[in-house]
């Protein structure tokens, strides 16, 4: 498990272009769960099958984060 400062620094060390950067943070009871039901919501609009990666405006992703940890915070 990571905080998001850490995770963050992890992904601007892979492969990309540019640093990534925090916008939001949530609490979430089971972010494992969380992540996995994030990615199938997105899946539409995952840049390639094998990363996580997603093209989408930030509106639809934060919609969609936003209703999965609700959901999951309700459980």
């Amino acid at each position: 498990r990571y905080e998001v400062d850490e995770r963050v620094g992890q992904l601007s060390k892979t492969s990309v272009p540019d640093k990534f950067y925090k916008s939001q943070e949530w609490n979430v009871k089971d972010c494992i769960k969380a992540e996995k039901e994030i990615h199938l919501r997105l899946d539409a609009c995952r840049v390639d099958p094998r990363r996580e990666f997603f093209k989408t405006d930030y509106d639809k992703a934060i919609k969609v984060i936003k209703e999965v940890v609700d959901e999951i915070n309700k459980e």
